[in-house]
């Protein structure tokens, strides 16, 4: 089922349902390919939990539906393919917040060599 005029409704972010997204978003570094229905990228943290929301309540209604994070796509074991959706953090999600002990905190999208 084709949910993206549902979801454009509540995300402020981008919504793909075309060939060339979905292509990009259906293999990583492994040797798997899995072509997803949807791609998502979320503006911000509003946008991922009304997309979480929106996804369980789908869920309750018996929907085959998921969501699948991705980044880079560097995954060796096909991580972050799926058939439903995937949600594609590196376009708004690459931020590093700091540093504080012995620990980093940085967004999921944010590339290593950035950090």
């Amino acid at each position: 089922m084709d949910y993206s005029s549902d979801i454009k409704k509540f995300f402020k972010g981008e919504v793909y349902s075309d060939d060339k997204h979905l292509s990009d978003a259906s293999h990583d570094a492994s040797i798997f390919e899995v072509k997803p229905s949807l791609v998502v990228a979320p503006m911000d943290v509003f946008d991922l939990k009304n997309l979480v929301s929106f996804v369980t309540k789908q869920k309750a209604g018996g929907a085959d539906i998921s969501l699948t994070a991705r980044s880079a796509g560097t995954d060796m074991s096909g991580g972050p393919l799926t058939e439903s959706i995937v949600v594609d953090f590196l376009p708004h999600f690459d931020k590093f917040s700091g540093v504080s002990g012995f620990s980093a905190t940085a967004e999921p999208g944010m590339y290593y060599r950035d950090f």
